[in-house]
């Protein structure tokens, strides 16, 4: 049937031609198929709860900001770079490692020189070091939850163990460190390679922009907090997988709060 036009088609004329096509089988399975692939209302799945968590230590365990502060600036002249005035902490702290660096003049080849001294102080002062308030409940209910708990960070061994005994921490099985800024993603796929882990399973928990590119670097899950140096800002410019603003969101992780 042909059905010609003089100008716009009468509505008349419109409706009978679709219904013509429409009668049509292939057409009538072609609009079918076209109404199933029309965006539909889909349940969210719930994210995977990991069955190890690693943690760095400063500024996500414990609260060493004001006494890493003291340091940095006791150091600057040894070491030959500038100071960290109270008045620019807010700024540093929405800055991501390497513009820190760039910014206060810190010579690279010197960092490790400076972590190891850093190390040495710190040590004579964990006595004066607090938790994070509200961390040690926090890890106390993880613990049970997880397969695996972990730490990983550049401060010493000795140090976290002896901070870990002071606050009656002793709950985790293992603490590996770093002597540099860097390196913290091949320690990462070591724990892995250790426990024989996937890294769907494994979370590492961070205060900077560094342990956010770590994780995400080897591959596991990244969970940035905001409470130790990096700010939220500073943070979520690095699309962490999670962000957490106070520790008792990091139950989250295991299920035992919604998000």
């Amino acid at each position: 049937m042909r059905i010609y036009h003089l100008g716009n088609p009468s509505k008349f004329e419109t409706d009978y031609k679709i219904s013509a096509i429409c009668r049509i089988p292939i057409i009538r399975i072609a609009i079918v198929n076209f109404s199933l692939m029309l965006p539909r209302a889909m349940p969210i799945a719930p994210k995977p709860v990991p069955s190890c968590l690693v943690f760095d230590f400063d500024g996500t365990i414990a609260d060493t900001l004001s006494e890493a502060l003291r340091l940095f600036n006791r150091l600057a002249p040894v070491y030959g770079y500038k100071q960290l005035p109270p008045n620019e902490l807010e700024k540093a702290r929405n800055m991501t490692t390497k513009q820190f660096i760039r910014a206060y003049d810190i010579p690279r080849m010197k960092i490790p020189s400076m972590i190891r001294e850093g190390r040495r102080i710190f040590g004579k002062r964990i006595s004066e070091i607090k938790p994070i308030e509200g961390m040690p409940d926090v890890l106390r209910t993880l613990r049970p939850k997880v397969t695996t708990l972990g730490i990983l960070t550049s401060n010493a061994k000795v140090n976290v163990e002896a901070f870990l005994t002071k606050e009656d921490l002793q709950i985790f099985d293992f603490i590996s460190t770093v002597p540099k800024l860097g390196g913290k993603a091949k320690n990462l796929r070591s724990v892995m390679k250790t426990f024989t882990l996937d890294p769907s399973t494994m979370a590492y928990v961070g205060d900077e922009t560094r342990d956010v590119r770590a994780a995400q670097k080897a591959l596991v899950r990244s969970v940035g907090v905001t409470w130790g140096f990096n700010r939220y800002e500073a943070i979520a410019k690095e699309k962490p997988y999670d962000i957490c603003e106070n520790p008792i969101d990091l139950l989250k992780l295991v299920g035992q709060i919604e998000d």
